[in-house]
């Protein structure tokens, strides 16, 4: 391996990890726990089991006609033609293996009508090893990965995928192994797209439910209550006022203990100037108290002077005018 490798934070191995033997795959295991740092990801897509368990020996007849009667003048690509023709004399000698696995006929049919780039990489690879996602997961945890989730964002929403029942018997399993070998046998899923993570942390389920992330549909968070104003806890209270809470306050001032400032009372300089402490001198309330606030002077306006108070003695007296 090259010493002159940087450490990777994320590493991909897309149309790899299938199609190469056991010491390509020793060597990828190497360099992922030599180089990957920690946190570091890696995306890795295979041909996953039991989706192709139908298809193998299909490619197996392939690939054995073009290693024994294919010719090298053209290379693969010039053994595709033939083997294929060879696979449909096959199902027209009506072969008990197309009789039994209907499947098998309808992919031969599909293959047909490929890319033949494709399907000689695919098909005709000295190398070709479908695994089981237990396998993989068990390869790459000698590289001290973990499996964090599907990289398909499709495939985490178990309200489209399965059925009631079906998520029932997933989340009884316990375990994430045998949770994604059941997805797979119920989805007979044939291609898995994964992310591993190195040195991750596991969310509890009380940190997965306030950021709102569920693999039963739901993506978002609970919402707020949509009234714009709640009577606030006795707890909270001071004396029998109570405060109106509006979501333009600032987050200091929502959840402030006390009730809002009446009319005839007001802060005092130093709640005025910051948020209140966290101690005793202001845990019970800031907003209204005698202790901490002065009263406010209210202006009234005055009323208009009489002519004569009604208690004067030297009013004159109207008869004798």
């Amino acid at each position: 391996m090259r010493e002159d490798l940087p450490d990777f934070d994320y590493i991909v191995l897309h149309g790899i990890w299938s199609w190469v033997g056991d010491d390509v795959r020793k060597d990828i295991c190497s360099i992922i726990r030599r180089r990957l740092k920690v946190g570091g990801v890696v995306y890795i897509s295979y041909n996953a089991l039991p989706g192709w368990a139908a298809a193998m020996p299909l490619r197996q007849i392939l690939a054995i006609h073009a290693e024994t009667a294919g010719s090298d003048q053209y290379g693969v690509l010039g053994q595709v033609e033939p083997a294929l023709a060879f696979a449909k004399q096959l199902v027209d000698a009506e072969g008990r293996y197309f009789t039994a696995n209907p499947t098998a006929k309808d992919r031969l049919q599909q293959i047909g009508s490929l890319d033949r780039r494709y399907v000689a990489h695919e098909y005709f690879n000295k190398h070709w090893e479908p695994m089981y996602f237990a396998d993989v997961n068990e390869w790459l945890a000698d590289s001290k990965l973990t499996f964090a989730a599907s990289a398909s964002l499709q495939d985490q929403v178990e309200a489209v995928n399965f059925t009631e029942a079906q998520r029932r018997l997933i989340a009884g399993a316990g375990h994430p192994v045998l949770q994604e070998t059941l997805r797979d046998y119920l989805q007979n899923q044939q291609f898995r797209r994964d992310l591993f993570v190195r040195g991750g942390r596991q969310l509890s389920a009380l940190e997965r439910k306030e950021r709102g992330w569920t693999r039963s549909g739901s993506s978002s968070p609970p919402r707020r209550p949509t009234s714009r104003s709640r009577r606030t806890p006795t707890s909270a209270r001071c004396g029998s006022r109570t405060r109106s809470i509006s979501p333009s306050w600032p987050p200091w001032r929502r959840t402030a203990i006390g009730p809002r400032p009446s009319a005839s009372w007001a802060p005092c300089r130093r709640s005025r100037r910051s948020p209140p402490a966290p101690s005793w001198r202001r845990s019970r309330c800031w907003w209204g108290c005698a202790r901490c606030c002065r009263p406010r002077r209210r202006t009234r306006p005055r009323r208009p002077a009489r002519a004569w108070p009604r208690t004067c003695s030297t009013a004159p007296d109207p008869a004798a005018t």
